[in-house]
């Protein structure tokens, strides 16, 4: 073979070094037997080394600034690969309160450090591994191959990885599953869990993704610019806003509405998916809002009417009859509460950070069942509950000012208070009720002082008590005078010297309190006011009544406690006992006698 190039025959030493090494036979890799060998290659031997990790510790990587010392692919894996499990490890019941694992084959580390070198390691089936009964047990695998099982969970390490967990239940094995990081596939596998289990959300940590209006008869829609998340995929959401090019697609429970929207409509609820139901006068609906991966906006119609703004609030999210393209890759963003006709809404709720937390309104007419009592009522301090003409609740100030809906007057006038500080202005007629436990100290009765030291001609228009007890305090000024109807005045009158009478007419009994041991005497009145020295007719002391004049009595008379009768007749003959018999019975009625005769 002709040899061309720059190398001549003569100079064979230096051809031969500058051969490919794996077109040589018998070449020893020791540079000192063989000055052809060039330390910047390894054989099939070295790259196959596998004790110590000395084949991947051969395989570079590539290194950018500075002087990075990961260079190798072993440092590669010991620093970002992991420990777990990718074949075998599975548990079964072994009965008896036992359990069978199967042989595997994972990566392990060496010590508990996560830069330990990563090896790859298997272990052994181990077949009726007792469980401690009437407990749950984790099963773990270390760097050595032996199965342990521990109660604490977290006794997984780097270099004793879990497998699975059982429990025992009185010597029975109950249940038994495997646990653990599986490593095959393990990147998407963690893909694949994120969307399985948390769905399109919303990027927390960009924020945005508020939804907005114009505030006026344009009813434009806004929506701030965010990112969502499903996966391990991003989905950047720009800025949204219909007073442009930007609009959104309506749906009902009965499917798509509209599309190419740009104002949110304000007349309409969905009834059972029926959207043309036209909302009442005055009510109050919703408007749910979402956004999906490829920055569409979707408006849902809420499911009722309502008569207050709060009841509106608490309308649950739908769950029901909720469009496919929204249950399947959307996010739920936004809620609007709104009165039918109305240009601007009355809030808008965000699902994000607290979602939808119900009504908390403030408005008096969007509470329910609370009475006047109730200690929910605030700012009614110095304040009084009242209606106006019209049967509506009003509140007035005190005092009552013509500025705080009064008649001008400075204080409460018109009211009767609970501390009696207000005093009537004017006749209080009470109609035919009762009044009980009236105590009268001051003031006047129609024009009489009540405890005044001067002398009044004033007299009650009326006084009816079925018991009336009066306290004279001056008896030379208090009158008490009892109008029969007509002209003339009949009744007791306290005039001088202690006595009680009438004070015009002659021929009425007067009460005259001597002031001599308590003796309380009935006088004839022969004049006003039943002067001293008038002869007594019955004299009232101490324990008994005299009578000193004729005493003349016209109902029924009883004794001693006996209820008394009507005037007794004695009949029979005095010849005999029947008569005596008789006056007995007779004397006995009026309770004078008790007759315990025998015949």
């Amino acid at each position: 073979m002709p040899i061309r190039g720059r190398y001549s025959p003569f100079d064979l030493i230096a051809f031969n070094k500058r051969l490919r090494h794996s077109l040589l036979l018998d070449m020893t890799t020791d540079p000192e037997n063989n000055d052809d060998h060039d330390g910047r290659y390894r054989t099939e031997d070295e790259l196959a080394s596998t004790s110590t990790g000395e084949g991947a510790a051969f395989i570079g990587i590539e290194t950018g600034s500075g002087s990075p010392t990961v260079d190798q692919m072993q440092e590669y894996l010991n620093n970002t690969g992991s420990s777990g499990y990718f074949t075998g490890g599975i548990l079964s019941d072994g009965g008896s309160g036992t359990i069978n694992v199967t042989a595997g084959e994972g990566f392990i580390r060496t010590t508990a450090n996560d830069n330990a070198p990563l090896q790859s390691f298997t272990w052994a089936a181990a077949n009726g591994i007792a469980v401690t009964n009437d407990t749950t047990q984790y099963v773990f695998v270390d760097d050595t191959g032996t199965i342990n099982l521990n109660t604490d969970e977290f006794n997984e390490s780097v270099d004793n990885i879990m497998l699975g967990v059982v429990t025992d239940e009185g010597g029975a094995i109950s249940h038994a599953f495997n646990l653990g990081v599986r490593l095959q596939e393990s990147i998407g596998q963690m893909g694949r869990y994120i969307r399985h289990v948390d769905d399109v959300v919303r990027n927390r940590r960009k924020g945005g993704l508020l939804f907005g209006e114009s505030g006026d008869v344009n009813r434009f829609v806004t929506v701030t610019e965010g990112q969502l998340e499903w996966g391990r995929t991003s989905y950047p959401i720009p800025t949204f806003n219909t007073s442009g090019a930007d609009t959104f697609d309506t749906y009902s429970a009965g499917g798509q509405e509209a599309t190419g929207v740009s104002a949110w409509p304000n007349t309409h609820y969905d009834d059972e998916g029926v959207l043309t139901e036209l909302l009442n006068n005055n009510k109050w609906a919703v408007l749910w809002w979402y956004i999906e991966p490829d920055g569409h906006i979707v408006m849902l119609y809420g499911r009722a009417q309502y008569n207050t703004e709060g009841q509106a609030e608490d309308e649950p999210e739908p769950t029901e009859n909720v469009p496919n393209r929204l249950s399947s890759a959307s996010v739920i963003a936004s809620k609007f509460i709104f009165q039918k006709g109305e240009d601007v809404t009355a809030k808008i709720e965000t699902a994000f950070g607290t979602p939808f937390t119900g009504s908390g309104v403030t408005a008096h007419n969007n509470l329910a069942t609370l009475a006047w009592t109730s200690a929910g009522h605030t700012g009614t301090a110095s304040k009084i509950a009242s209606f106006d003409g019209d049967g509506a609740a009003a509140e007035l100030a005190i005092p009552l000012t013509a500025a705080n809906g009064g008649t001008g007057a400075a204080d409460l006038d018109a009211l009767v208070l609970v501390d009696g500080s207000n005093a009537l202005a004017g006749a209080w007629s009470m109609g035919n009720q009762a009044t009980t436990n009236v105590n009268i100290d001051s003031g006047a009765i129609d024009g009489t002082p009540v405890g005044e030291s001067s002398a009044s001609t004033g007299m009650f228009t009326s006084l009816e008590a079925k018991t009336l007890n009066v306290t004279v305090r001056d008896p030379t000024k208090g009158f008490l005078l009892v109008d029969s109807g007509g002209a003339t005045r009949y009744g007791p009158k306290y005039g001088p010297a202690g006595s009680l009478g009438h004070g015009t007419t002659a021929n009425v009994m007067a009460l005259a309190n001597r002031a001599v041991n308590g003796i309380i005497e009935i006088q004839p009145n022969t004049g006003a006011g039943g002067a001293a020295g008038e002869t007594a007719v019955a004299r009232f002391e101490d324990t008994h009544v005299e009578i000193l004049g004729d005493l003349e009595i016209d109902g029924e008379v009883g004794f001693f406690g006996e209820p008394g009768d009507s005037q007794q007749t004695v009949t029979g003959s005095r010849g005999g006992n029947a008569a005596l018999a008789d006056l007995l019975t007779a004397l006995a009625t009026y309770g004078l006698i008790v007759d315990n005769t025998t015949a």
